[in-house]
């Protein structure tokens, strides 16, 4: 048995080093000068209490560089999927295959049009208009000329290592 095996199978032990990921990932991502977000963050915390609210420091999941004067996206995923959407729209389709792109764009995309998601995972969700497969790029299941709409975003970097 592995460290993470032995810690998976411990609950508690799982809830602690969650606890403790949540706290120090901050530490690990970002330039030592925001390390000085804690302490915004603890006096923040601090001004909240005194407003008389209750609020426990482990329920807490700190989001230390959120205050910005403008919301942050990464323009890949963002310009892509707005992109693909309005592709994809314009042509009226009645179903759209993708393979392994963003789940929260094909999220969006199944609003507008039937879409089925293939992925080496398969996405462990429900919505309506939207079907999830396990499939593999280099062997689809699908039958050859059967898919008139196709998508593959950010996807290609991935394949031969193992992933797709």
């Amino acid at each position: 048995m592995n460290l993470k095996q032995f810690i998976r199978g411990n609950p508690k032990l799982l809830r602690l080093v969650r606890y403790l990921q949540r706290w120090l990932r901050p530490l690990y991502a970002q330039p030592i000068t925001d390390w000085f977000e804690y302490i915004r963050f603890f006096n923040d915390w601090q001004h909240y209490r005194a407003a008389g609210e209750v609020a426990r420091i482990k329920d807490f999941y700190a989001c230390l560089t959120d205050q910005t004067h403008e919301t942050p996206f990464d323009a890949y995923y963002f310009y892509q999927g707005a992109w693909l959407a309005r592709r994809v729209g314009a042509a009226k389709m009645a179903k759209h295959v993708d393979i392994a792109s963003s789940a929260l764009t094909i999220s969006a995309l199944s609003a507008q049009v039937e879409t089925v998601f293939v992925d080496y995972r398969p996405l462990k969700a429900s919505l309506p208009g939207l079907t999830s497969i396990a499939g593999d790029i280099l062997n689809l299941p699908f039958s050859d000329d059967s898919i008139e709409s196709l998508s593959c975003l950010h996807v290609i970097e991935h394949i031969g290592f193992g992933r797709l």
